[in-house]
């Protein structure tokens, strides 16, 4: 019997969800293969935080840090997928900034 791959597990949870939901994970899908989309050798890649500014761009992933207006600190960068479904600008958290990351990282506030 092969093995389960974790892309077996998303495909049994993606089988699960309605039309609906399917067509927002597909969005989601969409943007992350845009935004990680190898650019050709002669042009420079540009930061994680750059959105894509083309005509019918599907997504981008910002960097973002949380003031603390308290303490005088800020907190993150913090990486967000941003991404357009059912015809809005839509946010799914992605997790913190990866060490070798933040050498790129400008985040936005």
């Amino acid at each position: 019997m092969p093995k389960t791959t974790p892309l077996d597990a998303k495909a049994q949870q993606l089988d699960a969800l309605s039309w609906d939901e399917l067509l927002v994970a597909r969005s989601i899908i969409d943007a992350l293969i845009e935004s990680k989309s190898p650019l050709p050798d002669d042009e420079q890649q540009p930061s994680v935080t750059s959105p894509s500014t083309s005509t019918g761009s599907k997504g981008h992933i910002e960097l973002k840090t949380i003031p603390d207006t308290k303490r005088g600190k800020s907190y993150g960068p913090y990486r967000y997928l941003r991404y357009w479904s059912g015809g809005k600008l839509r946010s799914a958290y992605l997790g913190k900034v990866a060490a070798s990351e933040k050498d790129f990282a400008q985040p936005s506030q």
